[in-house]
């Protein structure tokens, strides 16, 4: 998927019902480049 030159970009993964994506910390990093950090959730 490429989502170049876009502001947002919505990526969906469809995950066997055998496999879960957990998270447990947020991600701080430049998301829209703008120089400042932002804060992801999963």
């Amino acid at each position: 998927m490429n989502c170049a030159g876009l502001s947002f970009c919505d990526l969906l993964f469809t995950l066997p019902a055998s496999r879960v994506l957990e998270d447990n910390e947020a991600r701080v990093g430049d998301l829209d480049g703008d120089g400042a950090p932002e804060v992801m959730v999963v």
